[in-house]
């Protein structure tokens, strides 16, 4: 019960932290965004180790953590740059296929999923299907043959991809200590991101009142970081992974209540089959 609980305090977290940078970004450049939350992120897990974590572990755990710390800044850079271009209640519910990743990994390692978990993947996959299509109009993009592709979904898929694999690898550097872990990988995303920032000599500047935000945002996410990798081990790593999927009803949630954003019936399907995908993932 306890991975169950803190799992869903993960999607909580995840939820609200992916909602403020979506749309924070429609603001401030994403870059701005990520740098400024990924480094107050890094200041917190770090003033975490210091008072809590103890001696570091063996250097073993040091590559997985570097890679979950690549995918997870490219995942939350995708998503959120997905969530300034795109419609929150779209984008949000594509990244429910990245649960499939550690899924189909626990199954290569002896794992086997049943029945519900099957018809979950089945509904995450028909979700993303339906919820990516949008009417001819305002915010969509012509794809080929003529059809419309909303926009966003192209960073939604990435985020969903690096957020799967995210899963495997927080699991693997976790196992040592859940604190170095973090702390490693957030590193990684900070030096990530700061070769970015360099790379294409973009200035970190935000207006005063939107820092109280940017590191409201950069708190959540670490936050949700830590959590994660708590989850995966105080668990099995496929229900942890589909437990914070849940994130996007706390997403799309905040989006009908703040943007008050609407849906075509068809993309309501959508999101009704992904959501539900999810739940059976995790109730099984």
């Amino acid at each position: 019960m306890t991975a169950v609980v803190v799992a869903l305090a993960a999607s909580l977290a995840f939820g609200v932290s992916d909602f403020l940078g979506g749309v924070t970004s429609r603001r401030v450049p994403p870059m701005t965004v990520l740098f400024v939350a990924q480094t107050f992120g890094l200041v917190l897990i770090g003033l975490a180790v210091l008072l809590f974590a103890g001696a570091p572990p063996d250097s073993g755990f040091v590559p997985y953590a570097l890679t979950a710390g690549a995918l997870g800044v490219v995942g939350v850079g995708a998503l959120w740059r997905g969530l300034s271009v795109g419609v929150v209640s779209i984008v949000t519910p594509i990244t429910a296929a990245g649960p499939v990743i550690p899924v189909l990994v626990a199954l290569a390692e002896g794992e086997r999923p049943a029945a519900l978990q099957v018809a979950g993947m089945v509904c995450i996959f028909a979700g993303v299907m339906l919820v990516s299509r949008t009417p001819n109009g305002e915010g969509a993009e012509r794809a080929a043959g003529g059809r419309r592709i909303a926009a966003g979904v192209g960073f939604g898929l990435l985020a969903a991809i690096c957020f799967g694999s995210l899963f495997v690898f927080v699991d693997q550097a976790a196992e040592e200590s859940v604190l170095w872990g973090a702390l490693v990988a957030r590193i990684a995303a900070v030096a990530l991101v700061a070769g970015a920032v360099i790379a294409v000599r973009h200035r970190v500047v935000a207006k005063r009142e939107e820092v109280p935000g940017l590191l409201v945002i950069g708190a959540g996410d670490m936050t949700a970081n830590v959590l994660l990798g708590a989850a995966t081990t105080l668990g099995l790593l496929s229900i942890a992974a589909v437990l914070i999927s849940l994130h996007i009803l706390v997403t799309i949630g905040l989006a009908r209540i703040v943007l008050h954003e609407r849906l075509t019936p068809t993309q309501r399907v959508g999101v009704v089959a992904a959501t539900l995908g999810a739940v059976m993932l995790s109730a099984a």
